[in-house]
């Protein structure tokens, strides 16, 4: 029996009526609760009575002093974060314990919920609760074996999540640590040793977020924590801090590369949507980065995505302006009149989508998490109806990236029209032969110029968007 069903109070026995957990459909809330989240097994969805449960405190005889409170231990993280620990470090919690009723209901989840210690190979498994006396959280992990746990979407089966979420978990509870694994120190320097060869080798192709200098002083960091932790300073906490910290960056800054089916997908909209589509898919992956999503980002993605649709809407309206002049010119031609329908239409196209892209994203710069989830997964064409979603992928952020794109290269597409409207009706205006061949000069000129500063943005984008798939 565990200690913690052993404890005898000193007063009557109380009985911690437990809440029903229900499935997570979103990520965790609070903001000291980690990114990803589970929820019970299904067999576990059952409501459960308080007429079901035994007390807190069970043993029959009790004694003038109980030892329970003091098993709890406080932790402040250096970042000021406050939690909870007991059980020998088994059970985590960020809720204040300090208030009896609340300590009753985090000590009889953590009781009911036991069975799930099963589904981990090592004898260190670890619970974390959170909100449990209105809405549970729950996650698992073991510190040993250096591995996170979730159910899969059917409740059945416990797999292992991946490292990044790991070293969130790492990151969040710190304090009570003893050792970090020594495998995980070892990915840690052969990280920091990756990073700093590539740059070596290729210092503009490198696909490492970290500079030198950044590398330099984290190994520093690590080093001077290593040397410093003795029998009488106990430096563990701040080294797996330190390390969890640095991992937990990087993961946040590496963006996915697109697979061979999103390239095959790009080729067709690069010609619809003049590549425009890429740039809001990089700055989309920016926000989920390892499948979570920073709703900060997120939210200033929203705000600088509003300010550029009202400077399309301002630049449609004068091409639409400009193509109405240019067909009240007299001696149109049938080509110049079909030039200048298109881009009055284009231009219509990126007035009207990019009002309705204002109108519709103009609340999520004050978005909380759920709609953010919400937002992002909207056309996942196989969202599944569970307690958990699956990542979006690059195919997702690509069709989410076209949409979001539609007013710019709309625009595009009108200016292309009107220019071409533009040059056809000044080359046939002219007579002489010498402002014929000035005029193509002149136009070959522009055409070249502008060539050059596709291939270099093109260029640009292709080394900046250079990074490791975790998507697909």
């Amino acid at each position: 029996m565990s200690a913690i069903n052993a404890i005898q109070p000193a007063e009557p026995a109380r009985v911690a009526t437990l809440p029903h957990v229900r499935p997570l459909t979103a990520f965790g809330r609070h903001p000291n609760s980690i990114r990803v989240v589970m929820g019970p097994r299904r067999s576990l969805y059952t409501p459960l009575m308080s007429s079901s449960l035994a007390p807190v405190y069970a043993a029959p005889n009790s004694t003038p002093r109980t030892r329970w409170p003091g098993e709890w231990k406080k932790f402040t993280r250096v970042d000021g974060v406050v939690y909870f620990t007991s059980d020998n470090g088994r059970l985590i919690t960020t809720d204040d314990v300090s208030d009896a009723t609340t300590r009753d209901v985090v000590v009889a989840t953590y009781n009911h919920y036991n069975e799930w210690f099963e589904g981990i190979d090592a004898e260190d498994g670890e619970m974390f609760i959170f909100n449990a006396a209105l809405d549970p959280i729950i996650y698992l992990a073991s510190w040993s074996l250096g591995e996170t746990y979730e159910f899969t979407p059917d409740g059945e089966e416990l797999v292992v999540e991946s490292d990044a979420k790991y070293w969130d978990y790492a990151w969040r509870f710190p304090m009570h640590r003893t050792y970090l694994p020594a495998f995980r120190e070892e990915e840690f320097r052969g990280a920091l040793a990756f990073g700093s060869n590539e740059r070596a080798r290729n210092r503009k192709l490198t696909t490492f977020p970290l500079k030198d200098p950044q590398i330099r002083r984290m190994m520093r960091i690590y080093y001077d924590l290593k040397e410093g932790h003795t029998a009488h300073c106990n430096l563990i906490p701040a080294l797996v801090y330190h390390v969890a910290r640095t991992y937990k960056w990087i993961a946040r800054r590496w963006s996915p590369c697109p697979g061979q089916n999103v390239r095959v997908l790009d080729g067709v909209l690069a010609l619809a949507l003049c590549g425009t589509h890429h740039n809001y898919r990089t700055r989309l992956q920016a926000t989920v980065p390892a499948g979570g999503i920073l709703l900060s980002d997120f939210r200033q993605l929203m705000r600088k995505l509003l300010s550029e649709w009202a400077d399309s809407n301002l630049v449609a309206t004068v091409v639409l302006s400009v193509n109405i002049g240019f067909l009240g010119l007299p001696n149109l031609q049938a080509l110049h009149r079909s030039a200048s329908l298109v881009s009055s239409l284009c231009a219509m196209a990126s007035l009207i989508t990019g009002l309705h892209h204002v109108w519709q994203h103009r609340e999520k710069i004050n978005t909380e998490h759920d709609d953010a989830v919400e937002y992002l997964y909207f056309l996942k064409p196989w969202c599944q109806r569970t307690p958990r979603k699956l990542a979006p992928t690059a195919l997702d952020l690509t069709l989410t990236a076209s949409l979001l794109a539609l007013p710019l290269a709309a625009l595009q597409w009108a200016l292309l029209s009107l220019a071409t409207a533009i040059a056809t009706y000044a080359f046939q205006s002219t007579t002489e032969k010498t402002g014929h061949l000035l005029f193509l000069v002149l136009v070959g000129l522009l055409a070249g110029l502008s060539f050059c500063v596709f291939l270099i943005f093109w260029r640009f984008r292709r080394t900046a968007s250079r990074y490791p798939s975790r998507l697909d």
